[in-house]
């Protein structure tokens, strides 16, 4: 259900710098990573002084939202328009950690998140403009449309920062504003329109997938939305000098971040030194659900690289490469798979000499960097996932109300249906005693994709549990479960693919059970062991977590006189079925 939050909040005189601290952003995670109409750009508002403060502004009517009556003058043209997008950072814009003030244009040394998103402005005319009032209204598939104020908010912990000489009630000829963490995650594919105090459209760009309704121009181009594989593809922006056509396709490219500045590319001084390349900290012990990686110790021309600059082995195969990342500034290579890597397994990532430095030196010699992954678990443990509901086909968080979310019964009504309804059942053996769940995760590994992050991770919190998104069938808590309890995770982090791999850690990031789903060819072999019927996911070869109905809605072990079954064979373990959500399969 689309929901339309507005705040009608005017802003009043700023500094140079308005900044919130740093909050919840109020959405969930990029990924849903779409549509909704577009509306035609019509002229800005530059209007002389007036009595609401602002210098220039508005003569407002009475009432009380200070709203222009009906009568008032068409707006002027104004030369303001969005400049820059930031969707999928690649930096601490928002200033997690480290000097300075959020979205200040300097990065900060903190964790990056959702909450490092940013929209920029630019005036392109000659004279100043108010901003008083003016806010972005954002549409994409998972929340939208909703508008954020061009003000700042310290409670929401939105920021709005300005180029020196500028501010809310004048944004000078040349002069930049950037929006920091607006309302809610922005999914990467998005409708940004941006709004004057008469509510007159000034600017809009549709971004990856077709929210404006148009068929053709989303930025930056074919195929693609804001995903960044990397610092050097970070925003979606319009090159300096590009005018606006009204053609996103034409106007905007992925560029380097450049919040309060002209979007060119980063100077370095030239230097001729090869690059030189060393293993991550944990290679000896390698997550099988991460992406080996190479750590540089400057930044690389990622924008150059291709898969065939590297070359990925596994227990000395070759191993195809799906497509190359980057991260750290572009200081880090990762080498992304369609599937995970096996457990127990020797890897190595050779480092061609064709790789450079972003100055053009390349590697001095050919490089290998090892790897070795970490154990598998031991099959019938404390812990098993028992059961997978990955293409929900009733309301099982209760959107369309009565009753608790994530309970063995699924909503009456309507609701919608959508990736929040999703869920994954574990069951407590019944050999276990207590078993203390806190600070467990469920990694989803969609694999390579332009929605989100290839593995999405959801923490055991007591918030999950506050939240309904954490339920306990046969007892227990979070801190103890008792044997032949069911635990449910509702509603995991992201959204679950039909092809897909699944893995659940303990407290101390040891994996405690897994198990693929699907994988009916190549491209979606999440597994990484093939897709023939010695490699293939559960429930079968040649079948994956599609559902048809209620009768085959999820995932489930076998069960047989001693219980639920787990040999270590995805397709000898599970079977499609239908929901037994907290009950025995």
């Amino acid at each position: 259900m689309h929901r339309f939050r507005l705040f009608s909040t005017l802003v009043g005189l700023s500094l140079s710098f308005g900044i919130a601290a740093c909050g919840d952003d109020g959405g969930g995670v990029p990924g849903g990573p779409d549509a909704s109409p577009g509306v035609d750009a019509r002229p800005a508002v530059d209007a002389a002084p007036g009595d609401d403060g602002s210098n220039p502004g508005i003569d407002a009517a009475p009432g009380t939202d200070g709203s222009v009556p009906p009568d008032a003058p068409p707006p002027a043209t104004t030369a303001v328009v969005i400049n820059e997008v930031v969707l999928s950072p690649q930096h601490d814009w928002g200033k997690s950690s480290g000097p300075g003030l959020a979205f200040d244009g300097t990065p900060g040394t903190g964790t990056v998140s959702s909450t490092d998103q940013y929209i920029e402005i630019l005036n392109t005319g000659t004279t100043a403009v108010s901003l008083v009032g003016w806010r972005v209204e954002i549409t994409d598939s998972s929340d939208g449309p909703e508008g954020t104020p061009l003000a700042e908010n310290m409670e929401a912990g939105i920021a709005l920062t300005f180029s020196p000489g500028s501010n809310s009630a004048s944004l000078q000829p040349g002069g930049f504003a950037v929006l920091g963490n607006p309302i809610g995650t922005i999914g990467l594919d998005a409708f940004i329109v941006l709004k004057d105090n008469r509510n007159v459209v000034i600017d809009d760009v549709e971004i990856g997938d077709d929210d404006e309704n148009d068929m053709a121009d989303g930025a930056p181009a074919a195929g693609q939305n804001a995903f960044a594989r990397g610092a050097f593809e970070e925003s979606v922006a319009r090159p300096v000098g590009q005018a606006d056509s009204g053609n996103d396709r034409n106007d905007f490219d992925k560029l380097f971040a450049t919040p309060l500045g002209p979007n060119v590319a980063p100077v370095t001084l030239p230097e001729t030194t090869p690059p030189t390349a060393a293993a991550p900290a944990d290679a000896n012990s390698w997550p099988v659900t991460q992406f080996v990686r190479a750590v540089f110790n400057e930044r690389l021309a990622a924008a150059n690289l291709i898969t065939s600059d590297v070359i990925l082995t596994v227990n000395g195969s070759a191993r195809p490469l799906n497509r190359l990342t980057f991260a750290e500034g572009d200081k880090v290579l990762i080498a992304e798979t369609n599937g995970v890597l096996p457990f127990g397994a020797t890897v190595s990532l050779t480092l061609r000499t064709s790789i450079s430095d972003y100055n053009g030196n390349p590697l001095a010699a050919q490089q290998l960097i090892a790897f070795t992954t970490e154990a598998a678990p031991a099959n019938n443990g404390n812990v098993t996932i028992n059961e997978l509901c990955i293409d929900a086909q009733q309301d099982w968080d209760h959107s369309s109300g009565g009753g608790s979310p994530f309970g063995q019964t699924p909503g009456p009504g309507p609701g919608s249906i959508s990736s929040s309804d999703e869920w994954v059942e574990l069951l407590i053996s019944p050999n276990a005693a207590s078993v203390d769940l806190t600070d467990y995760t469920l990694e989803v590994f969609n694999g390579p994709n332009i929605s989100g992050p290839a593995v999405q991770v959801t923490e055991f919190t007591d918030r999950k549990v506050s939240d309904g998104e954490l339920r306990f069938f046969g007892g227990g808590q979070l801190n103890g479960v008792p044997a032949n309890a069911r635990v449910v995770v509702g509603n995991p982090t992201g959204s679950i693919s039909n092809d897909v791999y699944i893995v659940l850690r303990d407290s101390a990031g040891n994996v405690v059970d897994e198990v693929e789903v699907g994988g009916t060819n190549a491209g979606t072999d999440r597994g990484g062991d093939g897709f023939d019927a010695a490699g293939a996911g559960a429930p079968d070869a040649g079948l994956n977590g599609n559902s048809t109905g209620p009768a085959d809605e999820t995932v489930a072990r076998r069960r047989d006189a001693n219980g639920a079954i787990d040999t270590g064979s995805d397709t000898g373990d599970w079977v499609h079925a239908a929901a037994t959500l907290g009950q025995p399969n």
